[in-house]
């Protein structure tokens, strides 16, 4: 996609966070983490319910190691996607990785009774 063709499309509306969420899946696709972590950024602050933005933010931060932001992000999706282990999983590794145990198995235990989403 053209840099002006992508440009025009993100500034065509309310369309925008899904637009930006799929620029950012490309980006972590090519390894560019920082960069595909802000388009998630910018998906959910143009979209806040938006869950899978939510989810691909919190994966990538994850996956670059910034636990905390990872953690954040997790339990956003956790609250907007409550069932799905997968969001408690990411969360209780964020956790972990930040060495808050407790918290880390209370959100194991929810991943282990929650189906994972399918996505």
């Amino acid at each position: 996609m053209t840099g002006f063709l992508l440009a025009a499309l993100l500034a065509a509306g309310p369309s925008q966070g899904a637009l930006q969420r799929e620029q950012g899946q490309a980006l972590f696709k090519e390894g560019r983490l920082e960069e595909a972590i802000a388009q998630f950024r910018e998906a959910v602050r143009l979209n806040p319910a938006d869950a899978v933005a939510w989810y691909n933010l919190a994966y990538a931060s994850r996956k670059a190691q910034k636990f905390e932001q990872a953690a954040q992000a997790y339990q956003k999706y956790t609250a907007l996607a409550p069932g799905d282990a997968d969001g408690y999983f990411g969360l209780a590794e964020s956790l972990r990785a930040l060495a808050r145990r407790a918290a880390a198995v209370d959100k194991t235990r929810h991943a282990a009774v929650s189906p994972p989403s399918g996505r």
